[in-house]
């Protein structure tokens, strides 16, 4: 759900497609480029998000980690506000 949404959102792709064989606990993002200290910053202090926002060979990304304790509402939570603040903090091209 996540990878899904935050691709349509951001118009970046996921790195890898998706199977039925993948276990989905874990995932990363792509995001666009952006300021990931600011994004990480925001996020955990105006929607109490705490993700480890990362760059490998030039592409940003978000690593989501699903525990027993998370819920649908979480993840929805994440998507709406990596909605609301990647526009904000979006590194100028």
């Amino acid at each position: 759900y996540a990878r899904h949404e935050v691709a349509e959102r951001t118009g970046v792709a996921p790195i890898i497609p998706d199977a039925e064989t993948w276990f989905a606990q874990m995932a990363v993002l792509p995001i666009p480029a952006c300021d990931l200290a600011a994004l990480r910053s925001r996020l955990l202090n105006e929607y109490e998000i705490e993700i480890p926002p990362t760059r490998h060979n030039g592409t940003s990304f978000v690593r989501l980690s699903v525990q027993g304790y998370n819920t649908r509402a979480d993840v929805e939570r994440l998507v709406q506000a990596l909605g609301a603040l990647l526009p904000e903090v979006m590194e100028e091209q």
